[in-house]
């Protein structure tokens, strides 16, 4: 779990994101979305979890912000197309996919230490 901040225009929210090396998009849960007032009138389509299929609609984020610490910015992706599913129940928490984090660095899983290690690719 990384810290993440969302922002959509004025409004923006804190919170975690899953980093999820099998997930193909990021997924952002409905109740965030509709805070964040993301268009959701795009159509319905499936996609395919651990818990098998599920319906999302497809949208953009503005920003999307890694937390360092409590407040300080790692990092920041701009015009991040992201999947809200559905049914509010599909996905809990935001789920930081290969369409965004994985693009821009390599990671690196200490499980034994707790933490996630995030190079730049090419650094």
């Amino acid at each position: 779990m990384l810290h993440i901040r969302l922002a959509q225009g004025a409004r923006s929210l804190t919170t975690v994101g899953l980093v999820d090396s099998g997930s193909t998009t990021t997924f952002i849960p409905t109740d965030m979305a509709s805070i964040l007032q993301l268009d959701m009138s795009a159509q319905q389509h499936d996609a395919i979890g651990a818990g098998g299929p599920f319906r999302n609609i497809k949208s953009e984020l503005e920003k999307l912000i890694l937390v360092k610490g409590r407040a300080s910015i790692f990092d920041e992706f701009e015009n991040v197309k992201v999947e809200i599913p559905v049914n509010p129940k599909a996905i809990p928490y935001v789920v930081l996919g290969r369409d965004t984090l994985f693009r821009r660095y390599d990671i690196k899983f200490e499980e034994r230490n707790e933490k996630i290690i995030l190079k730049r690719h090419g650094s």
